[in-house]
């Protein structure tokens, strides 16, 4: 740096009071440290509201037993600094910078400790746990336990049920409980809703915290609000010391969508939001369709979230917005589903139970369309010797309903034998003596009865309905007669709808059919160029044609690409037979929506790592293969012929992208062939016979066992731990390197940024050192996207990419800084 701007920068510090600087420094540790320790924070919004929750006094002692990077014991010490707080983490590096924010932020009595807070508290007082008058924690979502605490923690914090070895949540709740004090603690916790519904242990814990009577509210908060995740959470209070009006009562408060506001590229809270979660938990008082008080004993703490009792109005099902009070319903007459019905969750199929040549179907959601059911990709399989397959077996008459993921719904016709549904699915075999099936179809499928299935779902990430719940499903108790009649009216409308939609399509056509003369009279034929035109219109397919100075049209609904006439094919297949290479573009051009269209239905496989361009390229080959090996004298069509070569095609093309090795569609034909000869090879003669495989697929033994050897290999997963030395120092992980990690990481280190940069022009080409500049963000305008420097450049983003690559590359060579790449 120059000496003349060097002096001016400190002149520039010298400036600022020490408040300034304060504030500089708690926002870069702020930028930086919530990047590298996502994990360890939350937003200042949810620390200041759950600081407010705790309703702090000034001689109050406070313990954050997770502080992670010390925002909650932040939030603390800026209301008062002289707050006595103590705060515990696991990990040095959270509890150094939570030692240096609270410092620069003028905390006068604070004390932190390194340790695991579940095994080995450090706020200790005579031997004993102290007891605090706040605790205030977030705890990791994600947190193991050891089972040896359950009965073997010396401060007995333990002591409302067994903690589960996979989720600590209920450990990190229980060890805020008994770390505040006995008669007048309060603890505020915030974790994943998911904690409020989960069976077993937790639920027998959730038993026992209520029989104490020590929850006081559960707050939800909508999905968004922490970082790097969507995960709903919720706010938990308990208290020692509840007020009369708030004995055997639990307040429920549910915070919707519309109070969160966009901040950079989160959300947080606003504060008028804030101030109403926080006065309605101090005034613990009911607001319609936002805080609702229960007594205990109305409560079950088999699902305890929010939603199960302020029951929302507004719902959204097929892109119409209903307005339901699902209390009125219940009010009325109804009765539960399993008076009505059997209920059977299907049959839960591992992999190594799937078999293409298996006794038995096996449905699943994807098999589910929105009239009946779809065999044409169903899975077989074979199922284990003592499993009861009557319960899962399907018929027609059940009404099949998902239980897992997105909604679907079906009443089951033309059902093949030996069907089964898989656990995704449950299966309503209605007694119809009791209940009219296609009713309950019907209102199953209706608002009501989607709000109704709504208001039982759980699950945060993934979406279920519980079996015993779903039994107490509550259903219009009408007699048969009325249900019948609702049916008869229902469907007899539905027909009249029908009916009157086919007369506005033949209007339709009618329109269109005039408005065509009207065109053709005008004289169009004088500007049509081409001698057919091909027009879409409102839906219709229009085509002119010109003949003898006049336009022929015709117009039809639209086809789809695996619907055109291909009477021209069987004319350019005989010309590219004949010699004339012009007739296999006019092939390629004529089928080319055949192609489009394999590639559109296939899409679905994009996600294992193939674009559409590889899908449309792998048919067009095909194409080709179906041209050249055509047989004109054979009794099929072209057609016929292009549409199952170009599906092998794509197919070959999806099932080489999921291998760790990619084998040529040649091979991989010649490796099925040889599969299914040995299983005929062992019908034949018991074993695998060699020789006699190699004479049937045409190969010799050496090939044989290549082939064999490259099936076995072609898609068995290899451990990132597998040894690649003889001495088995080296390991495969140590050969795949994070080039844009290690980089990112030295941008972020000021001294070796300022190394790096003086070397972008010496080492790299001008268009190089352009891309690392914009894309780590050496001029300070913020990060640049590969697309975005590739429209600047007038490159394709993947040729950015290629580019940023080599360049780093490059960079690794740099004296000083090779060291750092190795060793990260």
């Amino acid at each position: 740096m120059p000496t003349k701007v060097y002096q001016e920068v400190v002149d520039l510090v010298n400036e600022l009071d020490g408040s300034s600087v304060a504030m500089f420094i708690q926002q870069y540790l702020d930028t930086t440290f919530k990047r590298m320790y996502s994990g360890m924070t939350s937003s200042g919004n949810i620390n200041d509201l759950l600081v407010k929750l705790a309703n702090i006094k000034a001689n109050d002692e406070i313990l954050d037993p997770t502080c992670g990077i010390g925002g909650t014991l932040l939030a603390v010490v800026k209301n008062n600094p002289h707050q006595r707080i103590y705060g515990q983490d696991i990990n040095s590096v959270c509890i150094a910078i939570t030692e240096m924010i609270l410092e620069i932020n003028g905390s006068t009595d604070y004390h932190l400790f390194i340790g695991d807070t579940l095994s080995n508290p450090y706020y200790i007082q005579d031997e004993n746990l102290k007891k605090f008058d706040v605790v205030i924690t977030e705890p990791p979502f994600v947190s193991q336990f050891d089972k040896d605490l359950n009965k073997n923690d010396k401060y007995n914090r333990y002591s409302f049920g067994t903690v589960p070895l996979k989720k600590a949540d209920w450990g990190f709740i229980m060890n805020a409980i008994n770390s505040s004090k006995e008669l007048s603690g309060r603890a505020i916790v915030l974790l994943p809703t998911g904690a409020l519904f989960r069976g077993g242990s937790e639920n027998e814990i959730r038993q026992n915290i209520l029989k104490n009577d020590l929850f006081e509210a559960i707050i939800s908060l909508p999905g968004g609000l922490l970082a790097g995740t969507a995960v709903p959470t919720s706010v938990l209070i308990f208290n020692h010391d509840k007020s009369p009006d708030q004995k055997n009562k639990i307040l429920f408060v549910k915070v919707p969508k519309e109070s969160l506001v966009q901040e950079g590229k989160g959300t947080k809270l606003t504060d008028e939001s804030i101030e109403k979660i926080v006065t309605t938990i101090q005034s613990f008082k009911e607001i319609k369709n936002y805080s609702m008080i229960l007594p205990n004993n109305q409560v079950s703490t088999k699902n305890m979230m929010v939603e199960r009792y302020i029951k929302k109005t507004v719902y959204n099902f097929d892109n119409q917005k209903y307005y339901i009070n699902l209390i009125d319903f219940y009010n009325g007459n109804t009765i539960a589903l399993k008076n009505v019905s059997k209920i059977d969750r299907g049959y839960n199929m591992v992999s190594k139970n799937e078999n293409p040549e298996g006794k038995y179907w096996i449905m699943k959601i994807s098999d589910i369309d929105s009239k009946s059911i779809n065999y044409d990709k169903m899975s077989r399989g074979d199922v284990e010797g003592r499993t009861k397959v009557d319960n899962y077996e399907l018929q027609d008459g059940d009404i099949v309903m998902t239980v897992r993921g997105i909604f679907k719904l079906l009443m089951a016709k033309n059902v093949k034998d030996k069907t089964l549904i898989n656990s995704n699915l449950v299966r309503l075999r209605v007694n119809p003596k009791l209940y009219n099936p296609d009713f309950l179809k019907l209102f199953l499928d209706s608002p009501i009865g989607r709000a109704q299935l709504d208001s039982i779902t759980v699950g945060t990430t993934v979406r279920q309905i519980p079996i015993k719940t779903l039994s107490e499903y509550q259903l219009p108790q009408l007699s048969l007669e009325e249900q019948e009649k609702v049916v008869h009216n229902y469907l007899q409308e539905i027909n009249e709808i029908q009916s009157e939609m086919n007369k506005l399509q033949n209007l339709k056509k009618k329109i269109i059919k005039n408005y065509i003369k009207k065109w053709a009279w005008k004289g169009y034929t004088k500007r049509m160029e081409k001698q057919i035109m091909i027009y879409n219109f409102y839906g219709f397919k229009i085509i002119l044609k010109r003949s003898d100075n006049k336009v022929i049209y015709r117009y039809e609904n639209v086809v789809r690409p695996d619907e055109i006439n291909f009477r021209h094919n069987e004319k350019y297949v005989l010309e590219y037979n004949n010699g004339d290479a012009h007739a296999l573009s006019k092939l390629i051009e004529t089928n080319s929506g055949l192609v489009h269209s394999f590639a559109n239905r296939y899409s679905s496989y994009l996600g294992s790592g193939l674009s559409k361009e590889d899908l449309v390229q792998a048919g067009y080959i095909g194409l080709i293969k179906a041209v050249k090996r055509y047989d004109s004298k054979k009794d099929n069509k072209f057609s016929t012929y292009a549409y199952w070569w170009i599906r092998k095609e794509i197919l070959d093309e999806k099932d080489s992208i999921n291998l760790t090795i990619r084998i040529p569609s040649h091979k991989a034909a010649t490796i099925k062939l040889i599969k299914l000869l040995e299983n005929q090879s062992m019908e034949l003669y018991g074993r695998v016979n060699i020789s006699w495989i190699c004479q049937k697929a045409n190969v010799d033994e050496k090939q044989y066992r290549y082939l064999s050897q490259v099936d076995r290999e072609k898609s068995k997963p290899m451990s990132l731990d597998h040894s690649v030395s003889d001495n088995e120092n080296g390991q495969l992980a140590d050969t795949l390197p994070d080039t844009k990690q290690s980089i990112q990481t030295i941008v972020e280190n000021d001294f070796l940024r300022e190394d790096l940069y003086k070397q972008l022009h010496q080492r790299l080409t001008q268009r190089e050192a352009k891309v690392i500049i914009e894309r780590y963000d050496f001029d300070n305008h913020g990060q640049q996207t590969l697309s975005e420097i590739g429209q600047e450049l007038g490159v394709t983003k993947e040729r950015i990419r290629q580019i940023e690559k080599h360049a780093i590359d490059k960079l690794r060579d740099i004296d000083g800084l090779r060291d750092y790449f190795l060793n990260n």
